[in-house]
């Protein structure tokens, strides 16, 4: 429970407007959402393992947007002839609403975030 109060407000409530417009476009804003997100964690383990692991993860994820890569990736799972090119994965959801595509990358976003955070702070936490 520790881990997802952690998670919940290094990404949302300490995350700057500032932060979550440009992490995308430049690394300044970027690495410091990477470094004031991992800030609660230190409630929580004082491994610089674990904290490094999740900060760094944390930067490259959002910065390059790792959920859509993901979910491109998944949908590979199904028969070629089911495969969505990936300006598909840049630009929406195939033709399904806007929110429904909106909603599948944060809550894909979420998942890998605390899934590696769980795993950092179990190796070494």
């Amino acid at each position: 429970m520790e881990q997802l109060l952690a998670h919940f407000a290094g990404d949302y409530l300490l995350q700057s407007r500032w932060m979550a417009e440009e992490k995308l476009k430049s690394w300044t804003p970027a690495v410091t959402h990477g470094a004031v997100y991992t800030l609660p964690f230190l409630f929580i383990t004082t491994d610089l393992r674990a904290l490094a692991v999740i900060s760094i993860t944390h930067v490259f994820i959002d910065h390059f947007r790792l959920a859509k890569v993901l979910m491109w990736a998944r949908d590979r799972l199904a028969p070629a002839s089911h495969w969505t090119d990936w300006d598909v994965y840049r630009t929406g959801y195939g033709g399904k609403p806007e929110y429904v595509y909106f909603w599948l990358m944060i809550i894909t976003d979420n998942i890998m975030h605390i899934l590696i955070n769980y795993f950092a702070i179990a190796n070494w936490g």
